[in-house]
Parts: structure tokens; C-alpha cells; sequence
């Protein structure tokens, strides 16, 4: 975002919304997708078979044929547990991390700094929930409270008003539109791809 669209934005006088998950910027902790294809790429002979032996779900013979195949393994043990329900994924994560070892590559994140910089140069800065949870996962008190402390937390970190929001992975319920609005954004986006006419809900 900041290494690579910053600049190609600003050579062609493009404005743009950045999203940011709050406690992701502020721990630095990298998603887990990106911690899951570190492993892939630096324990290529160990790690299909650990995930052989310690998760029915990969041993599809779709995935263990792209075992040779460093990229296109990492994303099918992506899609893999990005199909499992979030509890059992979380657990399973861990135990990957647990085995491997935590992520030992370059930085991923911007850090705030650079999203203030975004700010000072004429882009927006929305806000993308404090965990980066997927809403419809949550309880209806827990997904509020991430629509509306990350609004507050994001606000205070660059030191200006946050107007737009964007839902986790593009998922949401009606109530999560009606919560987004009470809590003062100006409009909600998903990741469906597409243009938006007048009629469009300025919260869908």
C-alpha cells in the first residue's frame, strides 16, 4: 500500500481510500495468511507433511499434487482453512505456529507514520474493525463494539475524522449497515467488484 500504490497514485493524481484494521497496525502482527505462506516457502519439505499428518482437510489429492510447488500450495492451505469455521481454524493456526515458529520475514505493515503520511498527502484513511474478525462471526455486541471503537481508535491515531468503512472479507448483515451508520461513518463498503449508480446503498 505504501511501498507500491502510494507512488503510482500520486505520479497520476489519484485519490484513494486506504482501510485500516486497527489492532493489526498497532501490534504489527502480520495476518495469517502471509504467517502461512512464510512457513510454506521456508519449510517446503517439512510442512505438507506436518499438514498431512495433522489435518484431514489437506489431504486432498488436489493440494498434495501442488506440494512441489511453493505459491500455489501456500494458497490452496489458505482457501483450505479459510473454509473451516473460525474457532477450528484459530486452533489450527496456532498449532501451525506452534510447530514452526513465529514469522520471521520482512515487514508487511505499514506502520502509523506512514498511514498519518497517507492522511497529510490527500488520501483517506478508513476504518477496517479493531481485530480484522469477519462480522458475521461475531456475536451482535462484539461486532458493534468493532464498528465502533475502531472508528474512535482509528480517528485518534491520525489525528483526523474517519468517514468510511470497510467490512471484513465483504461480509455483513443488515444490522452491521444500521450499526455502521450510528456509528457516524458515512458510508460502508464491501469487496464485490463493480460500480456503484445513484440508487446504490451507500452502506452495501
Amino acid at each position: 500500500n505504501y511501498s507500491i500504490a502510494r507512488p503510482a497514485l500520486l505520479s497520476k493524481g489519484l485519490k484513494a481510500t486506504f482501510f485500516v484494521p486497527f489492532y493489526t497496525i498497532e501490534s504489527a502482527k502480520v495476518y495469517w495468511w502471509d504467517h502461512v505462506h512464510y512457513i510454506a516457502r521456508n519449510n517446503f519439505r517439512a510442512f505438507p507433511l506436518w499438514l498431512r499428518e495433522n489435518g484431514r482437510s489437506f489431504n486432498a489429492p488436489e493440494l498434495l499434487e501442488q506440494r512441489s510447488k511453493v505459491e500455489p500450495f501456500a494458497r490452496g492451505v489458505v482457501r483450505m482453512l479459510n473454509s473451516m469455521p473460525r474457532k477450528q481454524r484459530d486452533i489450527f493456526i496456532r498449532s501451525i505456529e506452534k510447530e514452526f515458529g513465529p514469522y520471521g520475514g520482512e515487514r508487511l505493515l505499514m506502520k502509523w507514520d506512514e498511514i498519518r503520511n497517507l492522511k497529510d498527502e490527500g488520501f483517506e484513511i478508513g476504518s477496517h474493525t479493531v481485530s480484522h474478525i469477519q462480522l458475521t462471526d461475531l456475536s451482535s455486541h462484539d461486532a458493534q463494539r468493532e464498528i465502533m471503537e475502531s472508528r474512535a481508535l482509528v480517528s485518534k491515531k491520525i489525528d483526523g475524522y474517519v468517514r468510511g468503512f470497510c467490512y471484513p472479507r465483504g461480509q455483513f448483515r443488515h444490522e452491521h449497515k444500521v450499526m455502521a451508520q450510528k456509528a457516524g461513518y458515512s458510508y460502508a463498503v464491501t469487496t464485490r467488484f463493480g460500480s456503484n449508480g445513484p440508487d446504490a446503498d451507500p452502506f452495501a
